[in-house]
């Protein structure tokens, strides 16, 4: 008697098969079939599916099959010697939780298994050593914030820019041009620049960039230089952004890919357009997309960086001395350093769409008390006066840095197929930092029109609909490999959203359907061998 079948089951999402076509070697037409067209198939799909339960193929073969089918591709793809390792490997991806209980593999590689079940964060040196790369190619652009962050307070006297109206706009544009070029160029020369010169050299040459702009900045003699070196500065962020997360979600097992990801000619053209296109046009792209998209719009909607761009600014507004204010400030950074750390632990067992729900409504009441505590009276004692904005501030910071601070790039850079995944990621990489660029631009303007109460009171508002999208469109994808998302994106927008408001708005017990393989065949067991 065969045994059930082992389902995977992922956090409030719905599912649907997804389809699949064998492509030949160098076919390189994309084979994606869209759950949503057919009919008869789809309507089926649509009446069964709602627990997101993701289907291992291999489980459709016998085990004489599925060894049989691993060793004809080993032979067929040149490597005949290793037929009988891809057979055994094939048996244990069909059914992998119960890997013990099969007589065909040797000791040692049973051993091997179990020491990877057992000791999820081993991984061999060169995995480490390449991850250490991943978070200091991260840390590159906290690096440039800072020094923008601390310049913010000197610069603008420096180049006698102080003046209301036209300067508070020049003041802006210096701030926020670093991330209009990243979104806006940098963001859609990765792939030529990942097509030429690999993922490697992208890095090397972004890091190049990024060393000698910030040199650049700091020996600018008027306001236009320090314009041009932050311009060129932000084509190498926003050509970094885009590369760093994706090389590391290839690299990482998906066990623990969450919290590893935390610690980065005419012809081509149009096939770099044609993709880029897809990635609206193929529904099960498109809606991957609009997971990236909202989470990658919400880190900007939520206000993070107007502490990030000009928290030295509403320290020393709020009282502080200049040295105070970047103390304060240096707080700020060490906070995020700090509170991202259970997030290595939280990101892969509750989950990403579980973090930002929750994290973002305390982020929103921290940043409204925090501008209502910018009205305590002038005459007030310092400690009264200061105390509870760098309070609020501060809970703030740790709100986002156990939610969307670690999950933005995290998850736009795991949720794409593989032959989308640098237009997805630049994409996405645009949206956040066009729009991180768009808030430095008209901070310090809005904080004259509106007052700094008003524009903290702004970005709360703000927070609650970055909740209501992330609710709408962002589905879960904790523990799943890249290609068991192909499943979890196959689910029609409609039929996602209708769970969700269901079983979590009102409460009610939707029962789990059935597993079906292509709508109709029930697929309940394991054949047996």
């Amino acid at each position: 008697m065969a045994d059930h079948a082992q389902e995977k089951e992922v956090y409030n999402d719905p599912n649907t098969v997804h389809n699949e076509k064998m492509v030949s070697p160098g076919d390189e037409k994309l084979a994606i079939h869209d759950s949503d067209s057919g009919s008869g198939d789809a309507n089926a799909r649509r009446q069964s599916v709602a627990g997101n339960i993701v289907h291992n193929p291999l489980q459709r073969l016998s085990k004489g099959s599925a060894a049989e089918q691993a060793s004809a591709f080993a032979e067929g793809f040149g490597m005949p010697e290793h037929s009988s390792l891809f057979a055994r490997a094939a048996l244990v991806a069909r059914d992998p939780e119960r890997f013990e209980m099969l007589t065909e593999l040797e000791q040692d590689e049973r051993d091997a298994l179990i020491y990877e079940r057992d000791h999820k964060w081993h991984g061999p040196k060169m995995l480490w050593y390449s991850i250490g790369l991943c978070a200091v190619g991260a840390a590159t652009q906290g690096w440039d914030q800072t020094g923008s962050n601390g310049a913010n307070l000197s610069f603008h006297e420096e180049f006698n820019i102080t003046g209301k109206g036209r300067d508070e706009w020049i003041v802006g544009i210096i701030n926020a041009i670093i991330f209009l070029t990243a979104g806006l160029i940098g963001a859609f020369i990765v792939d030529p620049l990942n097509k030429y010169l690999g993922r490697r050299g992208e890095i090397f040459f972004t890091a190049i960039i990024l060393t000698v702009t910030p040199i650049g900045s700091a020996c600018a003699q008027s306001w236009q230089g320090l314009f041009a070196a932050r311009f060129i500065m932000g084509i190498g962020i926003g050509a970094k952004n885009a590369t760093v997360p994706i090389y590391s979600a290839e690299m990482d097992p998906a066990r623990i890919r969450g919290a590893l990801v935390m610690s980065g000619s005419s012809g081509s053209a149009r096939v770099t357009s044609q993709r880029l296109w897809d990635c609206f046009s193929i529904p099960r792209i498109r809606r991957a997309n609009y997971g990236a998209s909202t989470v990658m719009l919400a880190q900007q909607m939520c206000g993070i960086n107007i502490i990030s761009f000009y928290s030295s600014t509403i320290f020393v507004n709020a009282g502080y001395t200049p040295t105070q204010a970047l103390y304060a400030s240096l707080g700020y950074g060490a906070l995020q350093v700090v509170f991202t750390i259970p997030t290595l632990f939280l990101i892969d067992t509750k989950g990403r769409r579980t973090l930002c729900l929750i994290t973002f409504p305390i982020m929103c009441i921290m940043l409204l008390a925090a501008g209502l505590s910018l009205l305590v009276p002038a005459d007030a004692s310092t400690g009264a006066r200061l105390g509870p904005v760098v309070l609020f501030v501060y809970l703030f910071t740790i709100a986002y840095s156990l939610g969307e601070g670690p999950v933005a790039f995290q998850y736009s850079a795991e949720v794409f197929p593989t032959i989308q995944r640098e237009q997805g990621m630049a994409w996405a990489v645009c949206i956040n930092n066009t729009f991180a660029g768009i808030l430095g631009l008209t901070f310090p303007r809005m904080t004259t029109v509106m007052t700094p109460t008003g524009a903290f009171g702004f970005y709360a508002g703000l927070n609650l609909i970055a909740w209501g999208m992330i609710f709408c469109f962002v589905r879960e994808t904790k523990q799943l490999t890249l290609e068991e998302l192909d499943q979890v994106f196959n689910v029609p927008t409609s039929v996602f959203l209708k769970y969700e408001i269901k079983r979590n708005i009102l409460r009610q017990r939707v029962p789990k359907p059935e597993l079906l393989d292509n709508a109709t065949h029930r697929v309940e067991q394991v054949p047996a061998a």
